[in-house]
């Protein structure tokens, strides 16, 4: 899912409402994917938690400072 828009297939409205139902699309495949789930679930205090939990994913370093 990388690089691919979620929802496709639907237009803005409709991805606000599957968003609103917390429909979320299919992330398994996406390396940083519990991050993204956190932040969905809103289980985040702050910004810094979301840099710091991004950080944490093992993978290829995450430029936080120069993006």
């Amino acid at each position: 899912m990388a690089w691919k828009k979620p929802f496709n297939e639907l237009n803005s409205e409709e991805v606000e409402r599957c968003f609103a139902r917390e429909e979320f699309p299919d992330i398994r495949n996406v390396s940083c994917a519990s991050v993204v789930q956190k932040c969905w679930d809103e289980e985040f205090e702050s910004s810094e938690d979301v840099m710091l939990a991004l950080q944490a994913v093992p993978g290829p370093a995450i430029d936080t400072v120069n993006p």
